[in-house]
C-alpha cells in the first residue's frame, strides 16, 4: 500500500496551525457500513454508514507534531492557491506513469521547492509549528 501523505493548500500556514485542533483515531464497528459504488459501477474505495455506528476504541489526542515527527508521515504545503491545480495535475500525471503518491509528491516538491514544501524537511514550517505550540502551552498554563 502507498504511504499515506497529506497536502495542505489554500491557507496561510500559520493560520492553518493556529486553527488546528488535536485529532483522534477511532475504531468503529464495521457492521453498519456498505461499499460506495459510483454510477459507472466501479468501487470507489470508500464505505458509508446510514446509521450511527458504535465506537469500539479510540486513541489520541494527536497533534501535527505526532504526524510528521513520530509517525514520519509526509505533509506537503502549497503556499499559493494559484499553484494547486498545476501541481496536482503534475503529481497525478506521475502517478499515472506508475509512481506511488508519495514518490510523485516528492518529485514535484523537489522540482518546484518554491511552490510545494515538505513539512518533514522544511525548517521554516517546523519553526511556525514550534512557535504556535509554545503560545498554546502558555495559554493552557
Amino acid at each position: 500500500m502507498d504511504q499515506p501523505c497529506a497536502v495542505i493548500s489554500g491557507i496561510e500556514f500559520s493560520n492553518y496551525i493556529k486553527n488546528l485542533k488535536p485529532s483522534y483515531r477511532y475504531e468503529v464497528d464495521k457492521d453498519g457500513f456498505a461499499p460506495v459504488v459510483r454510477l459507472d459501477g466501479n468501487f470507489s474505495n470508500e464505505y458509508e454508514a446510514k446509521t450511527k455506528v458504535k465506537i469500539i476504541n479510540y486513541d489520541g489526542p494527536f497533534t501535527i507534531e505526532d504526524v510528521y515527527e513520530k509517525w514520519k508521515l509526509p505533509i506537503y504545503y502549497i503556499p499559493h492557491k494559484k499553484d494547486k491545480n498545476f501541481l496536482k495535475n503534475l503529481y497525478s500525471q506521475y502517478m499515472k506513469e506508475g509512481m506511488s503518491r508519495y514518490e510523485a509528491l516528492e518529485k514535484v516538491s523537489s522540482e518546484f521547492p518554491d511552490k510545494m514544501k515538505n513539512l518533514n524537511t522544511d525548517d521554516e514550517l517546523q519553526k511556525i509549528i514550534k512557535e504556535n505550540s509554545k503560545k498554546t502551552e502558555k495559554i493552557d498554563q
